[in-house]
């Protein structure tokens, strides 16, 4: 039997704001550009985001919907936009996610156990989380510690950033059952396995808050009053039902085809916003990833790949074992990447230790 732990520290992610549509990304490349634009720190949104209705607000870990006071009115396109009616929803990615990982082998499987801490900075507690996979790992078994549940989604795909190096099309899902469970800002748990026939190899892990049932149904769900009402025919002239068949409209008990149109856009942006890939936090880590099928090179690869992430996030830092660990995997590489691999620096730090007995499980090293 051989184990090895690792510690790789969550990578932090610094949102920057471009263009019409802001996209935000982290320096390590594991964030999705968000679906939505960026809410201007001022508040005033330029005449080019008068179709966008929904935006995203991370300095405050907030999404915002703003949409006109007339919309859904049947002169909307004629008269403008007016003025917007502006509501804040908390995100559930204001968390500090650090993993360590006990990988051991025996007999052709490999067990992963993960311990979870939550930085003491942390403004949400870590409620769930989720980790990618990738296809044809069926086979995977899960466990979780006390007041948690887990499952293996063998058909659960997660978006990712970089789909040629993080394979997924399935998912390792834990969620806390008991509210003792929750990891709060300075706490840790640990216990949440998984026991695989796949090797280890970089994966990323997405971490967050129980989701926010109130904002899901008010803005996901419901159609504000004011747009059924804009919406809703006046009567005919000496009374009756509205024209057009409206039913009760605004205050009765149907709703306008003409509200359920305007709001869709709306409906759709946020339902796409507080999924996963983007209402959580990434972090990298190690889980299953190879099959027997797999090539050293292959492996190599990923680990050269995953090293020169951890070193340019700051995690490891780009010292002289990192620089000759990286240099002996592209000759490796190149070579062809078959038999033992021959590193010629020797760890020093923990960090790099780590990385160095991590290497023993998925590759032959000399």
């Amino acid at each position: 039997m051989s184990a090895t732990k690792w510690t790789l520290v969550f990578i932090l992610l610094a949102a920057t704001t471009v263009t019409v549509l802001a996209q935000q990304r982290d320096p390590a490349g594991l964030s999705l550009d968000f679906p939505v634009p960026v809410w201007p720190a001022n508040g005033v949104l330029s005449p080019d985001m008068k179709d966008h209705f929904v935006f995203v607000d991370l300095a405050n870990n907030e999404y915002v919907v703003a949409y006109p006071e007339n919309l859904g009115s049947p002169n909307y396109d004629k008269d403008g936009p007016k003025e917007r009616r502006v509501f804040r929803y908390k995100l559930q990615r204001a968390v500090e996610p650090q993993v360590g990982v006990s990988i051991t082998s025996t007999g052709g499987k490999y067990k992963y156990v993960y311990a979870v801490s939550n930085g003491p900075k942390a403004k949400q507690s870590i409620d769930q989380w989720a980790l990618v996979l990738p296809e044809g790992i069926a086979g995977t078994a899960s466990k979780q510690p006390a007041g948690w549940f887990g499952t293996v989604q063998s058909r659960r795909k997660i978006a990712v950033a970089n789909p040629d190096w993080i394979k997924n099309g399935a998912a390792a899902v834990f969620s806390f059952s008991k509210a003792e469970g929750q990891i709060q800002p300075g706490d840790a748990k640990s216990g949440f396995e998984l026991e695989s026939d796949f090797k280890p190899g970089f994966t990323i892990g997405f971490f967050r808050q129980a989701e926010s049932t109130d904002s899901v149904v008010q803005q996901s769900g419901n159609i504000p009053q004011v747009v059924i009402k804009n919406a809703t025919p006046p009567p005919p002239p000496g009374g009756g039902p509205p024209a057009g068949g409206g039913g009760g409209g605004f205050g009765g008990n149907q709703t306008p085809a003409a509200a359920t149109t305007a709001w869709q856009p709306i409906k759709d942006a946020v339902d796409k916003l507080i999924q996963f890939e983007y209402n959580s936090k990434p972090a990298l880590l190690l889980g299953p990833k190879f099959d027997k099928s797999a090539t050293d090179k292959g492996i190599a690869m990923d680990f050269m790949q995953g090293i020169t992430v951890l070193s340019k996030s700051g995690t490891i830092p780009e010292s002289a074992f990192v620089k000759s660990t990286l240099s002996d995997l592209d000759g490796y590489i190149k070579a062809g990447g078959s038999g033992p691999l021959r590193l010629s620096g020797q760890p020093k730090s923990a960090a790099e230790t780590e990385v160095f007995n991590a290497m023993k499980i998925s590759l032959h090293l000399q």
